[in-house]
């Protein structure tokens, strides 16, 4: 379950990805390969615990732009309507070091796309897509 600041200074038209909570994340057996490049079942792969979420963006000029993210919180003012826009990346956040910019909307959320939804909905599965992200350390 994750908190949000909905009340900006411009009176309540942008909600803050403040910060969100982790899930339980599973690991496993993963295939492995030979140096002969043939795989084979039940070799442990070297697991990473760092978890990556992809916002797809439409930037102001119609380019579209995948940005990657390992931690949370985000550091993103979004716009509280549709289409989610970006009204601020906050200094030192996640955000800005994938580096998103103001303006920049988002279409799709690790590969859902968000089109057609209503706000809730679509904060809703960025709320769900980053509570495996690692959060930032103080």
């Amino acid at each position: 379950m994750g908190a949000a600041c909905c009340a900006g200074e411009d009176g309540g038209n942008h909600v803050s990805v403040v910060q969100t909570m982790p899930s339980e994340a599973t690991a496993g057996t993963l295939l492995g390969s030979t140096p002969a490049g043939k795989l084979e079942l039940g070799q442990e792969a070297e697991q990473t615990s760092e978890y990556t979420m992809v916002i797809d963006f439409r930037l102001p000029d119609g380019s579209c732009q995948k940005s990657s993210f390992t931690r949370r919180p985000l550091g993103l003012d979004i716009d509280k309507k549709m289409p989610m826009t970006t009204m601020r990346v906050r200094d030192g956040s996640a955000g800005q070091a994938a580096g998103v910019e103001v303006g920049w909307v988002i279409e799709a959320i690790q590969g859902q796309s968000i089109e057609g939804m209503d706000f809730k909905d679509a904060y809703e599965v960025l709320k769900k897509a980053s509570a495996d992200l690692a959060e930032q350390s103080p």
